[in-house]
């Protein structure tokens, strides 16, 4: 999908550029001047003189220009992916997103999977909004790798590669799933499609890696977002622990892990692998 308009990744890539592309033009100007200045000095000091004064002048009205136009302007020209926030998914349309019209009461599920369960599967939601937000932070999506779809994860995780080259983080502090609810769900393309949107609170700021500075948001203001997070999982699967993720325990050390394919044991680092598909993030949107 493509980046929504109100996005969690943006910052200006092409000041470094267009600051280059000013001072070869400024340089030549002064090698024109320099030039035309010692010429005119042999003949006139008094005309060179007034022509260093009027070029000076010029120079610093140039300067003025280019600070005021860059105040101005400079905050719009922005590399959007992420956020974030987020890929957007499909285009809104009232309440209810027009790709995934059609949806049925989530209370009809049951009828195919008798053991999912509402307020597991919210509460999963939730708690990989957490997760996700703590991975664009850390600027390393692979904990999340088996709960997102390939194409979710690939672009998220290119979004987030131009963080790592430029040096910076986006901060997010104070978070919190003030509500998650089912919108509905329909079977398309071979898959179980679960529509979710979640209320959110959080704090979220950009910093420089190097310096620590603010570069965009507030470290005090909240913000009050919604998303929509689109969830597949292959028609015919059914619930074989709440919420339709798998449970496995790590062969090396025991522990209890939730895994869809591939997963990193959270106590021993160990790699953990599965046939079984459970529930996968395709796509997110941020809609306020």
């Amino acid at each position: 999908g493509d980046s929504d308009g109100d996005s969690d990744f943006g910052f200006d890539v092409d000041s470094d550029s267009d600051d280059s592309l000013l001072g070869f033009f400024i340089e030549i100007f002064v090698y024109i001047f320099i030039f035309i200045f010692i010429d005119l000095f042999h003949e006139s000091p008094v005309a060179a003189i007034i022509l260093l004064i009027f070029e000076l002048g010029i120079l610093f009205l140039l300067y003025m220009l280019i600070r005021f136009l860059k105040k101005k302007f400079g905050k719009k020209r922005k590399v959007a992916s992420a956020q974030p926030v987020s890929p957007q998914v499909y285009p809104q349309t009232g309440g209810t997103p027009a790709s995934v019209s059609g949806l049925q009461p989530v209370g009809a599920y049951l009828k195919l999977d008798p053991a999912f369960s509402e307020s597991t599967f919210k509460e999963k939601i939730s708690n990989l909004f957490v997760q996700y937000k703590n991975a664009l932070q850390d600027k390393d999506m692979s904990p999340l790798q088996p709960y997102f779809s390939e194409s979710l994860y690939s672009q998220t995780d290119l979004q987030l590669g131009t963080y790592r080259k430029y040096g910076r983080s986006i901060i997010s502090e104070r978070i919190t799933v003030l509500s998650a609810e089912i919108v509905g769900w329909k079977q398309e393309n071979g898959f179980d499609n679960m529509v979710v949107r979640l209320k959110t609170r959080f704090v979220s700021y950009t910093v420089d890696d190097k310096t620590g500075g603010l570069l965009y948001g507030s470290k005090t203001e909240e913000i009050f977002a919604d998303y929509e997070w689109q969830m597949l999982r292959e028609s015919g699967k059914t619930t074989v622990q709440s919420g339709g993720v798998t449970v496995q325990n790590c062969p090396n050390c025991g522990a209890t892990i939730n895994i869809n394919r591939t997963a990193k044991c959270e106590y021993c680092d160990s790699l953990v692998t599965v046939d079984d598909f459970g529930w996968i993030v395709d796509k997110i949107k941020k809609i306020s």
